[in-house]
């Protein structure tokens, strides 16, 4: 067949080829749709995991925010009986009472309680004002909520490292089972986590806490702690007790020995191995020498 003929017959077939169905607009579940809903319909969650929403000052911020621009973002609700109850956006709908809005835009949710729960507690860890104590308790509250099965799974969820996971689930059982007070921060609870006997880790928090110990400081006040002998621990922790300059020094003199001494510990034998017999006894015996040393301040302590 000529050229021009297989290309006009290509055109004949494009021309007569069926209409293609036009693009269909995306469907939005009737429940996502922005509807106007009217403000004394809504209702605000009676479990809001999140207690405290910010001082009075930041809700005025927003409600001038709200009068100039209006409610750009809508709140997320879900159907309760004759009303509307709050899943995202109680601070919005509290500043928007302030301006006087009679309606403002919601979308609606079907969702049970389990799962209002989670949302509301993943919606919080996403706040940037949230506090250490609210961040704890709201993974604490997702992890017995029992949706998630392993902690890797919750870790997942929430963007987190596992490890982060297993810090702030922790720190809220030790905060439930000594019933501390909302003021220690997570943060400390994490840095005396080493501590095993629980007694004593309560109450370094509560000496840390009353003498107001520098944060960067709290980590080697909880090593100190963990390498002085008993009696000393307890006297320690003792209110106003402090560890003294002559102490400070040998402590720091310890810890570099022990750092030394882990480095030569840990020698890979295949150093150790190409060494020859003679330069095999000298180290032996600077190490006796060493050992010897150690023997006499374990002596005089």
């Amino acid at each position: 067949m000529p050229k021009h003929e297989r290309k006009r017959g290509g055109r004949e077939r494009e021309r007569h080829k069926p209409d293609s169905p036009p693009p269909q607009p995306d469907i939005v579940p009737e429940f996502e749709k922005i509807t106007e809903l009217e403000l004394d319909r809504i209702v605000p969650n009676p479990d809001q995991p999140r207690k405290d929403l910010g001082d009075s000052g930041k809700i005025d911020e927003l409600a001038r925010s709200i009068q100039k621009e209006g409610l750009i973002q809508p709140i997320i609700v879900r159907k309760k009986l004759n009303k509307y109850e709050i899943v995202v956006g109680e601070r919005r709908w509290r500043a928007c009472k302030i301006v006087g809005l009679d309606k403002i835009p919601a979308i609606v949710r079907d969702i049970n309680d389990q799962h209002l729960l989670i949302q509301s507690l993943i919606e919080n860890l996403h706040r940037k004002d949230l506090t250490s104590v609210e961040r704890e308790n709201a993974v604490y509250d997702l992890w017995k909520s029992e949706r998630y099965s392993k902690k890797r799974e919750l870790a997942n969820a929430l963007g987190y490292h596992e490890s982060s996971i297993n810090t702030l689930i922790e720190a809220k059982e030790f905060r439930e089972k000594k019933t501390l007070a909302a003021k220690v921060s997570t943060k400390l609870i994490t840095q005396t986590q080493s501590i095993e006997d629980d007694d004593l880790r309560e109450k370094i928090i509560e000496k840390i806490q009353e003498e107001k110990v520098p944060s960067h400081e709290v980590r080697q006040f909880v090593r100190d702690i963990r390498k002085a002998k008993p009696h000393k621990r307890e006297e320690l922790v003792r209110p106003g007790s402090k560890i003294n300059e002559e102490e400070k020094i040998i402590m720091d003199r310890v810890r570099r020995l022990e750092k030394s001494v882990d480095q030569f510990v840990w020698i890979d034998i295949k150093i150790l191995g190409s060494l020859s017999t003679e330069q095999k006894e000298q180290i032996k015996a600077k190490l006796g020498s060493i050992a010897e040393k150690l023997d006499e301040v374990m002596k005089k302590l």
